[in-house]
Formats: structure tokens, C-alpha cells, sequence
């Protein structure tokens, strides 16, 4: 055999040997050993710190935080069990950094643990010799605290063709005499030696240390005195609540008892539901305009049988310039309020008529959850908003359900694949579902005042002979109506949001973005004047409510326009044109100038400067008010021809689709981009409007059954208190968390029906003690109605 044939051989095989089983193909010869990839990300180890007390000090930490250290570490080696629990509890990292895995938290929780269960402290610890292998304790010497250490790290070996999170957040269980910042001193000391240790193979990468945020566990809401505000009003309405649930209570025992005829029992019962309905019925543009997404006695369209009946009698003529006219409904429009009584319903002996039995019984909550719950509305409300009004909180909820699991999640990059299927737009478009709140409030206000105004004399109702006086009146009492009933639910969930941010903020491993712990105490007044979408993001507090917001401003300025539009209809309609088109040249003018390219992946990019500003969302505010006025000229009694129809729903779905769905199709230059950012928000509003007209009109099909079930209408009458409360719910659930979730479709559907179900039951007793009875307040609280009551 020739000798050249067993050096062929060796080469033939080398690759198929190579190195071992275990090693994998090469991509070229290696001369020196590369770094392993624990060794690269390992930014802290508290074994390297053996005897290094002098060098923390150098590097800034505090004396009593360098000792500490160095009997941790001390102990650590000795194999003391409270150290190890302290090692344990700190992060490191694992798996995942690929995939987006930038938590690297440890646990919280165990070094909670450790803290409460230390036990030694002062001269005690001296006498422990760690080098004389004692029989340790398990409980720590010290008392410790949880860091999170916020940092950066960029691996420089063009081997990694992958890109490592934007930010790593690593829990460090460290001794409590280390403050803020001394977590970052005491990293950098650590990877210092570590780099000594590998300073003739340097490790491929680059670290920023940014931030320590120390959870120091010191707040209490005990200690917090806004939490005893809190405490006294929930106690206070709670209060009234039982006591008008009882007196309630009594007065239809008493009724049954005093006459015992079936017929007259039942009369018994209406009695506290005429007057109770008398009470809570609200009546005013402002209330129904505010009701949108919130409590759905919003349109109350009062009718010819009601207005004849005794309640008529009770209703001051002031809260009835503000309600609706029933005469001539269609009979595809259906009331938005609650039941309503009957000429043989029961009410109050005039000696029972007193303020204090009124008050009462406006916190009854047997009357209220009566009324919430209750599946019938009148006969001529235009019932297909009840279910416009919820799925587009569903969709709300949804939308916020996917931010907040991609935010804390192990697997961030999840995201990317899922913002490749189509149905990803339908959340990433999630922003449109605020324009239909937008469009319902302004169809809402714009239905109701026209139809006011032409059955009832204004002037008469104001005591004034017209002119600007009278309508100046009139649009004050509008808004202060508005701003009392939207503000105490909305003031309620601020404080929640405020000492929650604030618990979070000094106890959760995860924390939101948001520094409304911050905000809260500093820009609260924003909130209350409605004026927050005028200061910039980072100043915010309660960031969802930009959207209520905006909406006041809608309201104030569309009151204007109806107010004028009584005397000066084409006035009135050249300011809503005005308003149109500045709103839409305005908002290309900004998309061009900012640069702005609409894309899936970022659908809040400029924030302050497109996305919550009223003078870039007004558009479907005023083609809802429009579509109010042709609902009232027309009496929604529109007949279509079947072409017309069949046009209408093709054109409408259309526009849906291409709002929702164009982002995964197209890729937008400037000028698109302009057309596209102004113009969607209008167009959304267009196709819906087709769809409230068809139904209000009766020819809505299959699509009015579903926007017009009565099993909608509870859950309706609480969607302004579940838009408000569900983003606590989700913060409050991240914050009490140890560790991100690893994010899949399971999990957000599991998650998604969760926060929806316990969204609406706890905002239930939010809208049972916070709304229902600020409406029969505001009712009781008008001058005519309590000379009425006393007479």
C-alpha cells in the first residue's frame, strides 16, 4: 500500500473525528480556548470578593456595607446556610438571553424572608468565627435588602450574530447597611477582578451599569396618609350604603305588612323602584356624554308614557332640559337607561318625602344593584352602543393584557414573531378601540341636546329671556354636571393608582415604567382639571386617563357648537368643518415634521406629539356628533334600499379592514405616512357610524342582535369604572410577582379573561358605591327638586 495513502486517510477523517462527540463543527482553527458564555455574563460573584473590605471602600461603598460584604462572603465560604439562602436569592444568568430573557431577578421574596428572620444583631455577631467551621445558624446575622441592578452589556465576539436584550435587570440579595447605589459599586468591583482574572484572554464584552434600585420594604400604607383619605370615604360610603340598604328595606316590609293583597305587594316593591329611579335616572347631556364607557344610564331617552306618569310630577324642569324626548321613536332604538316605573307605581307619603329618606335611599344597594343589573331599557335609546361600549373594552383590556406579558416576559423576542401573523394588527391597532368611545360620546351629546331643545323652552328652564345669558347658564351647568358626576370614581382609582405605585415601587421586582409613586403627588390637579394630555408623558400620573381627558375637551367645545348650533345651525356647522380639517392638516403637518412612520411594531411612537393630543383625536368626536344630528332629523326612521345596503356594508368593512390591517400589507413613505396617521382615526369613525345608522334604524340584521343583547346591557352600565381600574389590577398583579412570565398565546388568552372578569366585578362595587349614588345626589342636591320634595 502506498504510503501516502494512510496520510489521505487521516485528513478524509479529521473532520468526522475532529475534536470529540461533544464539540461541534468549527468555523476555522482556535488558537486560544473562547470564554464560556456563563463566564461572560457573570457580572456578579461575591466569592471574588474574599478579604476585598478595602477595596469596596475604594470603589465608594460605605463602611458598614464593605464589613457586611465581607463576612457574607466570609460565611458563604464556611458554608454558613444564611449565606448560601442569600447567594440563592440573588440572580444570575441562566438561559434565554437569546430569546430576550433580560431578568436575571433571583427571588425577592426569600430574601424578604431572610431579613424577617434575622435574628443576631450588634456585638452578637463578633463572637461567630467563620474560619473555626461552627455549626451555623439559619439565620442571618445581619438584616438584608433586595437591590435590582439595571445594566447594559454588548458582547464584542463577532462569533454572537445575535443581539442581547436592551436592558438586564439583576436582583442582588445584599446586606441592608448597602444603600442606593452601592450595588453598582459593589458590581463593579467584582467584574474588575474578574477582568484581572481573564486579562490574558479578555472577555468579548461591554458592560454599563446604570441604575440600583434599592427595595428597602419601608413603606406602609399604614404610614401613608392618603391611604387614611382612603380608608374615611370608603368607610363613610359604606356607611350610607348599609344604612340606606336598610331603611330600604324596612319600608317594604312595612308596605307588605301593612296590606297583604299580592297586588299590593308587588306595589310595595315599585315603590322603592320609582323612587329610586326617580333618583338615579340621570337626565343630563353631560351625564349621558360621560357615560359612553362609563354607568349606561347615559342616553335617557324619556318617553311620552313616562313623561306622563307620577315621576314626571317629581322631575324638576331644569334636570328635564336635559333629557331625551321619546315621541315617535323607531322601534330599532332601544333606552340605554334604567327600568322605568309605571302610572301604578307606588311612591312616598308626602311626610316620608324628606331630604334625609331621599339621601338614604340614593345608597340603597339593593335599588342600585337593581339597576345595574337589570336587562331591560326603554323603548326608544339607541341600544346598539351598549355593545360598541364593550367589546371595544375588550379589545382595551386585550391591548393591555399583550403590553404588559411582552413587558414581563423571559422571552421578549416573542413579540417579533408574533407581530409577523396578521392577527397580531388587531392588537397592534388597539388604539382605534378608543376612538369608538371617542365617536359614541359625541354621537351621544349631539342626539340628546337636539332632541331637548325641540320639545322644551330652554329659557323658561334657565329663568332667563334668552340670549347669551341663558346659554351661558346652560353651559356651565352642563359641565359642572359632567365634572361631578365623572370625578369621584375617577379620584378614587387615582389614589388607588397612587399608593399601589407606591408599594410597588418599594417592594416589586418588577415595576412598571410609569413613576406614578412620583407623579402622583406632584400632578394629581391635572387629573382633576382634565388638562393632563397638555403636559408631557414623563409628568404624567395615571397615564390610560389621557383618554377622559381628551374626551372633556371634546365635550366642552361640542357643547359650544350645539349650543350655537340652536340659533346658528350654519355656524355651527361651518365650525365643525373648521375643527375637521384643522385636526387633519394639523396632524399630517406633525407626522411629516416628527418624521413619523406608522409601523406594527410601535404603535405609540410620538407619544406626546400624535398619539393623546385633542387637537390630533378630535375627529371622531365631531362625526359622532354629526350622525347624532341625522339620527334626530331623521327620527331614525331611514329606509334603504338593498343595494344601499349592500354598498354601505362593503364600503364600511372595507375601511375597517385597511384601518386595522394596512400596516401588514404596506410599508408607508412620508406623504403616506401623513395621509394615513390623519385621516385613519376619521375613517374609523365613518365606517362605524354606518353601522350605529343602519341599526338605529332597524336595518342593522344580525349585527344590531349583537350590539343590542340584553345580556350586554349589565356589564355595559360599568365599563367607565373597568376602564379605569383594569390597568391596576394588571400593574398590581407584575409588582407582587418574583419573576417574569414566559409568554404564549395560552397564557394572554388565560390572562386576557382573568383581568376582564375581575375588572368588572370589582369595578361592580366601585359603580354601586361611587356612581350610582353621586347620580341620585346631584338630582337631590338641585334647588326645585328639593322645594318639590318638602311640598
Amino acid at each position: 500500500m502506498s504510503p501516502c495513502f494512510f496520510p489521505l486517510l487521516l485528513l478524509l477523517c479529521a473532520p468526522l473525528g475532529g475534536g470529540g462527540a461533544d464539540e461541534g463543527p468549527r468555523r476555522g482553527p482556535i488558537s486560544v480556548p473562547h470564554p464560556p458564555i456563563a463566564d461572560i455574563l457573570d457580572v456578579y460573584d461575591p466569592y471574588r470578593l474574599q478579604d476585598s473590605a478595602e477595596r469596596l471602600t475604594v470603589h465608594g461603598v460605605n463602611e458598614n456595607c464593605a464589613r457586611d460584604m465581607d463576612e457574607f462572603v466570609a460565611a458563604l465560604q464556611a458554608g454558613a446556610p444564611w449565606a448560601f439562602k442569600m447567594l440563592d436569592s440573588t440572580g444570575r444568568y441562566s438561559q434565554g438571553l437569546f430569546w430576550g430573557n433580560g431578568y436575571w431577578l433571583g427571588s425577592n421574596s426569600l430574601c424578604n424572608e431572610i431579613d424577617t428572620n434575622a435574628t443576631m444583631e450588634g456585638a452578637a455577631r463578633n463572637e461567630v468565627d467563620y474560619d473555626a467551621g461552627s455549626d451555623f445558624s439559619d439565620n442571618s446575622p445581619m438584616r438584608v435588602a433586595f437591590h435590582i441592578l439595571k445594566f447594559k452589556i454588548q458582547l464584542t465576539d463577532r462569533s454572537f450574530y445575535v443581539q442581547t436584550p436592551g436592558l438586564i435587570f439583576l436582583g442582588m440579595c445584599l446586606p441592608r447597611s448597602c444603600g442606593h447605589g452601592d450595588a453598582i459599586k459593589i458590581t463593579s468591583t467584582t467584574i474588575e477582578i474578574q477582568d484581572e482574572m481573564w486579562a490574558q484572554n479578555p472577555l468579548p464584552r461591554k458592560i454599563l451599569l446604570l441604575d440600583d434600585k434599592y427595595l428597602s420594604g419601608e413603606y406602609s400604607y399604614w404610614k401613608d396618609p392618603r391611604v387614611y383619605i382612603m380608608i374615611a370615604a370608603v368607610g363613610s360610603v359604606a356607611l350610607m350604603t348599609i344604612v340606606g340598604t336598610i331603611y330600604e328595606l324596612w319600608l317594604i316590609s312595612a308596605s307588605r305588612s301593612k296590606d297583604n293583597s299580592s297586588c299590593k305587594d308587588s306595589n310595595s316593591d315599585h315603590e322603592m323602584s320609582s323612587i329610586h329611579t326617580e333618583e338615579m335616572e340621570p337626565s343630563k347631556i353631560s351625564e349621558c356624554n360621560g357615560n359612553h364607557i362609563a354607568y349606561a344610564q347615559g342616553p335617557l331617552c324619556v318617553s311620552d308614557h313616562m313623561l306622563s306618569s307620577r315621576m314626571e310630577r317629581n322631575i324638576t324642569m331644569a334636570s328635564e332640559a336635559l333629557s331625551l324626548s321619546g315621541k315617535g321613536a323607531h322601534e330599532g332604538i332601544e333606552r340605554l337607561s334604567l327600568p322605568r316605573t309605571t302610572d301604578d307605581d307606588m311612591v312616598l307619603k308626602p311626610q316620608q318625602k324628606t331630604v334625609m329618606t331621599r339621601l338614604l335611599l340614593c345608597f340603597s344597594a339593593v335599588s342600585n344593584a337593581k339597576s345595574i343589573c337589570s336587562l331591560s331599557v326603554g323603548d326608544d335609546t339607541i341600544a346598539p352602543i351598549h355593545g360598541l361600549r364593550f367589546f371595544s373594552l375588550l379589545w382595551v383590556i386585550l391591548a393591555h393584557t399583550c403590553l404588559v406579558a411582552f413587558q414581563f416576559s423571559d422571552n421578549k423576542t416573542f413579540r417579533a414573531r408574533a407581530e409577523q401573523d396578521l392577527l397580531y394588527q388587531t392588537l397592534s391597532s388597539g388604539t382605534y378601540s378608543v376612538d369608538t368611545f371617542f365617536f359614541i360620546s359625541g354621537l351621544l351629546v349631539s342626539f340628546l341636546y337636539f332632541r331637548t331643545v325641540s320639545k322644551y323652552d330652554v329659557h323658561q328652564l334657565t329663568y332667563t329671556s334668552g340670549g347669551f345669558k341663558a346659554k351661558g347658564i346652560q353651559f356651565i351647568g352642563m359641565v359642572i354636571y359632567r365634572f361631578l358626576r365623572l370625578t369621584p370614581p375617577y379620584m378614587f382609582v387615582l389614589g388607588l393608582v397612587e399608593v399601589t405605585m407606591k408599594y410597588c415601587h418599594d417592594h416589586g421586582s418588577l415595576e412598571p415604567v410609569a413613576t406614578d409613586y412620583i407623579n402622583c403627588p406632584k400632578y394629581w390637579w391635572r387629573n382633576v382639571l382634565y388638562i393632563n394630555t397638555m403636559f408631557p408623558l414623563e409628568q404624567r400620573c395615571m397615564s390610560w386617563s389621557w383618554y377622559l381627558a381628551n374626551d372633556t375637551q371634546f365635550y366642552i367645545v361640542g357643547t359650544i357648537i350645539l349650543i350655537i348650533a340652536v340659533n346658528y345651525f350654519w355656524l355651527a356647522t361651518g365650525m365643525v368643518v373648521v375643527f375637521m380639517l384643522s385636526a387633519w392638516s394639523t396632524t399630517a403637518v406633525i407626522t411629516i415634521y416628527t418624521e413619523h412612520t406608522p409601523t406594527t411594531q410601535d404603535p405609540f411612537a410620538h407619544y406626546d406629539e400624535l398619539y393623546d393630543k385633542p387637537w390630533t383625536r378630535i375627529g371622531p368626536y365631531l362625526i359622532g356628533m354629526c350622525l347624532g344630528w341625522v339620527l334626530f332629523k331623521t327620527k331614525c326612521k331611514i329606509n334603504f334600499k338593498k343595494w344601499v345596503l349592500t354598498v354601505g356594508w362593503v364600503v364600511s368593512m372595507t375601511i375597517l379592514f385597511l384601518v386595522i390591517y394596512s400596516l401588514y400589507f404596506f410599508e408607508f413613505g412620508p406623504a403616506a405616512s401623513a395621509v394615513y396617521v390623519s385621516l385613519s382615526h376619521s375613517a374609523w369613525a365613518l365606517a362605524l357610524a354606518w353601522i350605529v345608522l343602519v341599526c338605529a334604524s332597524g336595518n342593522g340584521g344580525y349585527v344590531n342582535e349583537i350590539l343590542s343583547w340584553k345580556y350586554i346591557y349589565p356589564v355595559s352600565r360599568i365599563t367607565y369604572c373597568s376602564y379605569l381600574l383594569h390597568p391596576v389590577l394588571m400593574r398590581s398583579i407584575a409588582c407582587n410577582s418574583d419573576s417574569p412570565s414566559h409568554v404564549g398565546k395560552d397564557l394572554i388568552t388565560i390572562a386576557f379573561l382573568g383581568y376582564v372578569l375581575a375588572s368588572y366585578g370589582f369595578s361592580f362595587l366601585i359603580s354601586l358605591a361611587f356612581e350610582a349614588p353621586v347620580v341620585a345626589l346631584l338630582r337631590l342636591a338641585h334647588p326645585m327638586k328639593r322645594t318639590k320634595a318638602t311640598t
